[in-house]
This record gives C-alpha cells, sequence and structure tokens, in this order.
C-alpha cells in the first residue's frame, strides 16, 4: 500500500506543472520509511525518481519515519508532515529540505 502511496503522489506532482519550480533546480535524496516499506525519492534537476531501498546507500540528507496508520493522510495531502505527533511521524535533516518535501506533499 505505501509503495502505491508513492507512485500515486509522484504521478500527481508531476501532473502539477504549476509547482516544477520548486523542486527543478534541487538535488535531494529522502529516505521514507512507512512501517516496514522503504523508499527514497529523488529530486534531480526537475525529475521525481522513486526507488527501493535496497537501491541506495543508508546516508539520505533527509530521512522520514511515517507510522502506517497516517501514510494515507500524509501522502494525499491531507495534513502536512510537522503537524503530526513526533510518535507518528518523524524526521531528521535540514528543516529546509523537510519544508520543502511537506510542500511538495501538501500541494498536489
Amino acid at each position: 500500500m505505501s509503495e502505491q502511496l508513492l507512485a500515486e503522489w509522484k504521478r500527481r506532482l508531476e501532473d502539477r506543472e504549476d509547482l516544477l519550480y520548486l523542486y527543478e533546480q534541487k538535488h535531494l535524496d529522502i529516505k521514507v520509511d512507512v512501517g516496514e516499506f522503504s523508499a527514497w525519492v529523488k529530486f534531480r534537476s526537475g525529475i521525481v525518481e522513486l526507488h527501493a531501498d535496497s537501491q541506495f546507500p543508508s546516508a539520505a540528507p533527509l530521512k522520514v519515519k511515517v507510522n502506517n496508520d497516517i501514510a494515507e493522510q500524509l501522502f494525499n495531502g491531507e495534513r502536512k508532515l510537522t503537524a503530526f505527533p513526533a510518535g507518528l511521524a518523524s524526521w531528521t535533516g535540514r528543516y529546509r529540505d523537510c519544508l520543502l518535501f511537506e510542500t511538495l506533499l501538501y500541494l498536489p
């Protein structure tokens, strides 16, 4: 289910050409853990890529960990990442990267 949520979010983001300016000049790797599922989200010059966790090293500038119970709300843009209690969603990395990812989750 988490893989499907990420893929659907990616499709919605790519359909929103008006949001491209937010990430077209960005180079950012994000490790996303949703319960037992892990994936990488890569932003490279306006291209969004999703990859299985095993394809990338463990170091990432931004790491996001989300409880299964709230994953749908987060990836459907119903609530912001930083609005969840720490027990349901947490992140480590630069605050500006977190805010960018939160914006890209929330807007499409």
